[in-house]
């Protein structure tokens, strides 16, 4: 009887532990994969829509023939880029959802991002427009 009590201990503790270990692990997967969307690949097309505001100064229109970013690895299952400028990106393991908005102001353009999922918050709250 108290082999069993030790093996059903044993199997509560790794349970614990992988209660704990796996959440852990889908949101640093979110937030790896929502911070890769935002990195190098995305750049060409923010600084892209960037160029056409400072040209017409507005983002009205800033979006209009201006690529789609192409990405290598995790790739989101969705990628837009709207006549004003605005990129989406969705996808990723927890549905990332990340809206990049461009403003015109002081013949400035500045960006701002809004998303990432219920647990990827942190690519947004660092990634402040192309460098």
């Amino acid at each position: 009887m108290r082999r069993f009590f030790q093996g059903m201990l044993g199997a509560l503790l790794v349970l614990v532990a992988a209660a704990i270990i796996v959440p852990q692990w889908q949101n640093y997967l979110a937030d790896s994969q929502t911070g890769a969307w935002l990195n190098a690949e995305i750049v060409p097309t923010v600084q892209a829509i960037s160029a056409n505001v400072l040209r017409l100064k507005t983002t009205s229109g800033a979006g209009v023939g201006v690529a789609k970013p192409v990405f290598q690895y995790d790739a989101p299952s969705l990628v837009e880029v709207d006549p004003n400028g605005i990129i989406f990106l969705k996808g990723g393991s927890d549905g990332q959802f990340v809206a990049l908005i461009p403003s015109f102001s002081g013949g400035k353009v500045s960006w701002r991002c809004i998303g990432g999922s219920s647990h990827a918050t942190l690519a947004c709250a660092y990634w402040h427009g192309p460098n």
